[in-house]
């Protein structure tokens, strides 16, 4: 085993995966498979009629929107932070002239 990994295992939808992570990642990663899980189980008592292939698809949607959301709204606030510094930079300037 590499020098700073631990190995874990994890479970998702009562299945277990074995996992080589770093001890900095370990607390994410269980956050994540319960977050994952948390889900599974929330479609499957919505939908008790599906699987839970079903169930971890429609999960994994679910999150990759969020993401993309997250992502986009992370793209623009910086974008707007830049915006928002040229103004200062731009008052800054005038003030100095005056």
């Amino acid at each position: 085993m590499a020098e700073g990994k631990q190995s874990i295992k994890i479970t998702i939808a009562d299945r277990s995966y074995p996992l080589n992570i770093t001890a900095s990642h370990e607390e994410v990663v269980r956050a994540a498979v319960k977050e994952i899980n948390n889900n599974v189980e929330h479609f499957m008592s919505r939908y008790a009629n599906r699987d839970v292939q079903d169930a971890l698809s429609i999960a994994v949607l679910e999150m990759a929107v969020s993401l993309i959301k997250l992502k986009k709204d992370n793209q623009e606030a910086a974008k707007f932070a830049g915006d928002l510094e040229n103004l200062s930079l731009q008052l800054e300037e005038y003030i100095n002239t005056k």
